[in-house]
């Protein structure tokens, strides 16, 4: 909560209570998620060195896809679907969508999609909406939930 509030706080996103409501709710939902998904890395590994290198494996893919290094739109087609899974890119574009599609009068005057499509951040053509916001919030919960269950099922059937 600490790190969370002091990251938000010194990067200078948007000054309201219901943008910081909501970057400290995908702080934690990526968290709880990444924290899952390695689990199910260790759960699935048979020692620490495979562990470790699927581990880095993820993060490669997390950072490399989410938006942030390669622009959605750059990405071929034939990887555009590792973009669609990476847990990251989800929260990248929704901390993204908060930011530039806020009430803030220094986005009123269409900045915001501006700013999304010359980064890329289109779908069909158009800028993300605010809706994909809560699109980022049941696929992380369906990602985790599957996580879970291939987690257990390893632990139970392989060890």
């Amino acid at each position: 909560l600490l790190f969370g509030t002091c990251v938000y706080w010194m990067v200078g996103f948007v000054a309201t209570a219901q943008g910081f409501l909501l970057y400290l709710a995908l702080f934690f939902s990526f968290n709880f998620t990444m924290g899952q998904c390695f689990g199910l890395l260790s759960s699935v590994a048979p020692n620490k060195s495979v562990v470790q290198a699927g581990g880095a494996v993820i993060l490669l893919l997390n950072v490399l896809f989410c938006g942030y290094i390669v622009s959605p739109t750059v990405i071929p087609d034939y990887y555009i679907w590792i973009y669609w899974m990476m847990p990251l890119a989800w929260v990248y574009r929704a901390l993204i969508l908060n930011e530039f599609t806020s009430n803030d009068p220094v986005y009123a005057d269409g900045l915001g999609d501006k700013i999304l499509r010359s980064n890329g951040f289109l779908y069909k053509g158009e800028p993300f909406t605010r809706e994909w916001i809560s699109y980022c919030f049941i696929f992380l919960f369906f990602f985790l939930v599957v996580c879970f269950i291939i987690s257990a099922a390893c632990l139970h059937y392989l060890r």
